[in-house]
């Protein structure tokens, strides 16, 4: 995100997921022990990859991860017209 000019709000979305880290390991750790920091962990880890994927396809129109890569977001322009003969270069 700090190549494309947004760094603000990629680092708001990393201190919420801080903050949400920090009051979920207090809560869960009080419950359940190590095993509750092993959870709150990993749901803010989960929450912050869902914040960041949802803000690149809505800013920067582009499906980040596994489904980017095999569904394309963008329409694919013809390398030629199918009735245009193409050149060739006088080299």
């Amino acid at each position: 995100m700090t190549m494309t000019e947004h760094e603000w709000s990629a680092a708001a979305l990393l201190i919420l997921s801080a903050v949400f880290n920090i009051l979920a390991s207090v809560a869960f750790i009080y419950w359940l022990g190590l095993t509750g920091a092993a959870i709150a962990s990993s749901a803010a880890l989960i929450i912050w990859h869902i914040a960041m994927a949802f803000f690149v396809f809505r800013y920067l129109r582009f499906l980040p991860g596994v489904l980017g890569a095999f569904v394309s977001s963008r329409p694919q322009k013809p390398l030629a017209e199918p009735d245009t003969p193409i050149k060739a270069s006088s080299a």
